[in-house]
């Protein structure tokens, strides 16, 4: 986990001249480095940091499709660096999770109009429901004062007020509550804390509860409204006068929208409670794959990323493993007659750059890693020796050639000299002899 970190310092830093932005987070996963499969992408939805220890960070989504693969933290600050410890990386994992898939359920019930922490639901539906209770209390009243001979009735419109003044205080509360709400989430979502999670929902949990327990109110007030109805339709009074009350004693058309929206308000908190338990269920598997992403691009780096010590080493011939392997693996040299010194450092490199290679393809990120490492030890000590002398076909070394026609050159003089030796001394020899006879 160490060597992880200290690479990830060194490899995936960012410059240090300004703050990390989005796009250059979403390019940190998809260009700088090698995160993705084939057929995937990054993003940011939404486009927010989330904070945590005091520091911004950006956790980037990892997408096939509609399949959320892997999620990755990065910090926000000028380093640029995924977020180091597991404890680091399971929170932000698991905010990450929460806010995205929040905000997508958020955006698909306000499609369908059943998004009610709005300003528009309170506005619209919420308050008039407060000032029409109003109203009712009013008609309540004006109706007891018109059955004072009937005792019995106005004791169940005693309860009918009741039940409407305690309906009354709830749906004030929850009006307030639900406007909080519309505050709350806004700040959460423009600047998201780690541990802000845990508390929105609570948030959002005592607001649909009160909006509930509202309901149950007006389903109890609903129904000593109707005992009342009843108990009117059974006595004397004139059908007019029944006819005048039965239109006092009509439920407000302002509350027949609270059912609906304590269903959607009940949908979205069981909804809410679902991303909560998958957050939880799928932080450790989103982690792994964090780490195996961060095992890919490490390897991949080895073996075809960029690499300072074969550029230094090299005078900048080979910047990369793949580059050297394949000029030093050519088939071309040998068939040039050219021929590596390290013989025992060649049959090394050809072996751990092909498994290096087989262990990538096959996912095994660590032992890839492991195996570059090697073939490039052993193509650096390869292109430092050079290659061995070049021979003629038949084995025989130029330069015992050249000797050797030096020597045959050396003895033929000799030869020749000692032959024209004869027929000088018979020409110097020959006069001599004739002035013998004169």
């Amino acid at each position: 986990m160490k060597k992880i970190v200290l690479l990830l310092l060194l490899i995936f830093a960012f410059p240090v001249q300004a703050i990390v932005s989005s796009q250059e987070a979403v390019e940190f996963v998809s260009l700088k480095n090698n995160f993705l499969f084939e057929n995937e992408q990054a993003e940011i939805f939404p486009n927010i940091q989330i904070g945590h220890a005091k520091q911004g960070y950006w956790v980037i989504a990892i997408v096939a499709g509609e399949n959320l693969n892997v999620l990755v933290p990065l910090s926000a600050k000028d380093e640029g660096e995924i977020a180091k410890t597991d404890s680091e990386k399971r929170q932000l994992i698991r905010a990450g999770f929460i806010i995205r898939n929040y905000s997508l359920l958020k955006d698909e019930l306000a499609k369908q109009d059943k998004w009610v922490f709005s300003t528009a639901k309170v506005k619209n539906v919420l308050q008039p429901m407060v000032r029409a209770l109003a109203d009712e209390r009013f008609d309540l009243a004006t109706v007891r004062s018109e059955l004072n001979a009937y005792t019995d009735i106005q004791a169940g419109i005693d309860l009918v007020r009741e039940d409407l003044d305690e309906l009354g205080l709830k749906l004030e509360e929850t009006e307030k509550g639900f406007s909080g709400m519309v505050e709350l989430e806004a700040a959460f979502l423009n600047k998201p804390d780690t541990n802000a999670v845990d508390r929105i929902k609570k948030d959002f949990d005592e607001a649909i509860e009160g909006i509930k327990e509202a309901e149950t109110l007006y389903s109890s007030y609903l129904s000593e409204l109707d005992k009342v109805r009843q108990s009117i339709a059974q006595t004397e009074l004139s059908i007019e006068t029944k006819r005048s009350i039965g239109n006092l004693l009509g439920t407000p058309k302002e509350l027949q929208g609270l059912k609906s929206m304590t269903a959607a308000a009940t949908f979205f908190q069981d909804e809410l409670q679902k991303l909560f338990d998958n957050a939880l269920a799928t932080r450790d598997t989103l982690l792994a794959n964090l780490e195996t992403r961060i095992e890919k691009s490490i390897a991949f780096q080895e073996l075809f990323g960029s690499n300072s010590e074969l550029i230094e080493k090299t005078n900048g011939d080979f910047s990369t493993l793949k580059g050297i392997a394949d000029y030093i693996l050519s088939p071309e040299l040998g068939e040039k007659g050219l021929v590596w010194k390290e013989e025992s450092e060649l049959v090394k490199l050809k072996e751990n750059w092909k498994k290096a290679q087989a262990y990538y393809n096959a996912g095994n990120y660590s032992l890839a890693e492991q195996f570059a490492r090697q073939a490039t030890a052993s193509a650096l000590k390869i292109f430092k020796q050079g290659f061995q002398e070049i021979e003629q076909e038949g084995g025989a070394n130029i330069s015992l050639l050249i000797n050797g026609a030096i020597v045959l050159v050396v003895l033929l003089i000799i030869l020749l000299a000692a032959r024209n030796r004869k027929k000088l001394l018979a020409l110097v020899s020959e006069p001599l002899e004739g002035r013998e006879y004169e």
